[in-house]
């Protein structure tokens, strides 16, 4: 198995990448999230094996699709916040008032429209050479195998051991649902499907967990009018008690 299956792998990523790519280049919003997620798989993939891939191509590689992940981050972190407060707003027991849900969403869109717009315009300037030139030395140039089953495994201990740490605190959450990220990914590029599986349950949770600690921050920061601030704090309680709900299914 060894360096050919992750490499198999990272190509996956690559051809995911092109496929987002080709969404947004027509102006397709759908590209954005599965181009995120293609980002992350690849540079976890280089970061998690990296002694199968040449140094300098893979550092080089890891650059490009930061820089890429940037230009699309914005116009994705809203879009989470628009799917979240729809869902809290979708709750039988949600208490917020009509006129602050229409302030809030029509605020929250506003901000949506200027991301895209932003992302629009650093896609256009973007070099769309540049990925496919990273890859391709990546993949071509000789590598070493790097016992990928022992690195896999390792992923796995690091993010047990950051979730048994974590405690109820938001950030060590956080860097927990990363080091699950990058257990899955691990497992998915080894394929260890039951391995994936558990911590894809684990990172289901634990972004859910985040995307509602973010939202309630939202909240609290937008600058709505005094009148209605008691209700915008009232908002933010549910989500943060919501998100310390969902940890209660944490496999």
């Amino acid at each position: 198995m060894g360096a050919g299956r992750i490499r198999r792998y990272l190509a996956e990523q690559q051809d995911a990448l092109l496929e987002g790519s080709r969404l947004l280049a027509a102006a397709d919003r759908s590209g954005v999230h599965p181009s995120r997620v293609a980002v992350r798989r690849a540079r976890s993939t280089l970061r998690t094996f990296a002694p199968c891939f040449d140094t300098g191509a893979r550092r080089q590689l890891d650059a490009a699709l930061v820089a890429h992940a940037r230009r699309l981050g914005t116009v994705r972190d809203h879009e989470v916040l628009v799917e979240v407060l729809a869902g809290q707003w979708a709750r039988e027991d949600d208490g917020t008032p009509a006129g602050l849900r229409a302030w809030l969403s029509a605020r929250l869109q506003a901000d949506l429209e200027a991301g895209w717009r932003e992302t629009v315009a650093l896609l256009a300037a973007e070099d769309h050479d540049e990925l496919p030139r990273r890859f391709a030395a990546v993949l071509s140039a000789p590598a070493g195998d790097g016992s990928v089953r022992k690195r896999a495994a390792h992923a796995a201990r690091r993010a047990e051991h950051r979730l048994a740490a974590a405690g109820g605190d938001p950030e060590a959450l956080h860097d927990a649902r990363k080091a699950a990220k990058r257990a899955r990914y691990a497992a998915e590029a080894v394929g260890d499907d039951d391995a994936a599986g558990q911590f894809r349950e684990v990172q289901r949770v634990l972004g859910a967990h985040h995307d509602l600690v973010v939202a309630a921050q939202w909240v609290l920061a937008a600058p709505v009018l005094p009148a209605v601030q008691p209700d915008a704090r009232q908002l933010a309680v549910r989500l943060e008690a919501a998100a310390a709900d969902l940890l209660a299914d944490l496999p």
